[in-house]
């Protein structure tokens, strides 16, 4: 389990990345990055489904009820803050995207 939780936060961790950089790029095209919203998209999805499992199959067998070492969901955040990290930039990636999206359906001049 230890490989799964650790690959999936890897995934999340580089998919939020390159989601957010390619949402960014997509907006400095304005409405000619429709392509790159697409795979932003698709980068910003997968890191949050990659978060989301990392997180669940590290906070269940990990630290869950029956684990070695139970917490709370705050002392769990506050021990790995990798999750944290993850989480703030798939955020930001959604910000971007947003943002993105924004100026294609307004148009670069309104913007």
């Amino acid at each position: 389990m230890d490989l799964l939780y650790s690959l999936s936060l890897l995934l999340a961790l580089i998919g939020g990345g390159i989601g957010g950089a390619l949402a960014a790029w997509s907006w400095a095209k304005g409405a000619r990055g429709a392509s790159l919203r697409r795979w932003a998209t698709a980068m910003l999805g997968c890191a949050g489904l990659s978060l989301l499992v990392s997180v669940g199959v590290h906070a269940y067998w990990g630290h869950g009820p029956a684990s070695a070492e139970p917490m709370g969901a705050a002392t769990f955040m506050a021990i790995h803050p990798s999750f944290v990290v993850a989480g703030g930039i798939l955020l930001l990636g959604l910000g971007m995207m947003l943002a993105a999206r924004k100026r294609q359906v307004r148009g670069p001049s309104e913007a």
